[in-house]
């Protein structure tokens, strides 16, 4: 993420980019060019994309309301993510699909083998060895995980002996967990929809986990509200590699701005949110969690945010 008192104005012509100085993106005529551009980097390898991607950052051309908990800064962000994406409405039934996954229990090559970058690969992995460390639960605990993509957290999960509930919008992701889930004789329980289609019982979840997806839901508030109905006292909320930043962040929370997050709206339709982590810490501290940040050696993929239920 480029902080903004870092940017300036460059030409908007991106083949003649200079990958030491941060460029803004201003206008339709930009954006598209910034696309193709990437398009082009992006045949040198996923490493070359990253680099090209990080120097870039999206600049509106108005600035939102100020009370972030209002209907007009919400519309705001909505408009934004319009603009970005060229779409006229948001739908994550839609916008949010993945078509392009191999549903085959022998694609060894799923991400993130198949971006070829032992950065990439070696992060991946060792956050989901900090994610295990920091949920600190007992075989037989009951987790719920949402956005659970290639299985490969979900796995581990279930290796662990915890009790697991898989839900992703993505149906095909769905159904390749299943086959790797029976390779192993693994026992997990999947739910294909949004967020909010969280299975409500008498018995509580022990844990919740987001890894790399919470930013994708745009209805965050009400999402956190129905865990804190089903999370036990004690019980916790894990947030890893999640798009939580301090105060230079553009606001307390909205459209990230990014080269990365602009390039993914704009090629996929996904929701790219990010969030101030004061505002992100007092939503869950009304709600009684005690919130806990854990820094972490693999880089900003692996910091994670504990939110720990309060008894009521």
């Amino acid at each position: 993420m480029i902080k903004p008192q870092d940017c300036v104005s460059h030409d908007p012509d991106l083949a003649t980019h200079n990958p030491d100085l941060p460029h803004i993106i201003t206008g339709e005529r930009a954006l598209d060019a910034f696309m193709a551009e990437a398009k082009r980097v992006a045949r040198d390898g996923f490493g070359h994309l990253a680099q090209f991607l990080n120097a870039y950052k999206y600049v509106p051309d108005s600035t939102p309301p100020d009370d972030a908990d209002s209907a007009e800064f919400a519309e705001w962000q909505m408009q934004l993510w319009r603009t970005i994406s060229g779409r006229d409405s948001y739908s994550p039934e839609i916008d949010e699909r993945d078509h392009n996954v191999a549903v085959t229990v022998d694609a060894a090559r799923h991400f993130p083998y198949s971006t070829n970058d032992p950065s990439t690969i070696g992060n991946y992995f060792g956050a989901i060895g900090l994610i295990i460390k920091a949920l600190d639960l007992r075989a037989g605990d009951r987790v719920v995980e949402f956005g659970v993509g290639w299985g490969h957290t979900t796995l581990n999960l279930a290796r662990c002996g915890y009790k697991v509930t898989a839900i992703d919008i993505e149906g095909n992701f769905l159904e390749l967990l299943r086959l790797r889930a029976e390779r192993e004789s693994l026992n997990i329980r999947a739910v294909r929809g949004d967020f909010l289609d969280l299975p409500v019982e008498e018995a509580s979840y022990d844990a919740a986990l987001f890894f790399e997806c919470f930013h994708h839901c745009i209805r965050f508030k009400e999402l956190i509200e129905r865990l804190r109905a089903v999370i036990r006292p004690g019980g916790k909320i894990v947030f890893c590699g999640e798009s939580f930043y301090g105060e230079w962040f553009d606001y307390p929370w909205g459209v990230r701005l990014d080269g990365h997050s602009v390039w993914a709206i704009r090629n996929f339709g996904w929701m790219e949110l990010g969030f101030r982590e004061s505002y992100i810490t007092a939503l869950l501290e009304r709600l009684d969690f005690n919130v806990k940040k854990i820094e972490s050696p693999v880089g900003p993929i692996g910091t994670i945010f504990t939110a720990t239920a309060r008894a009521r």
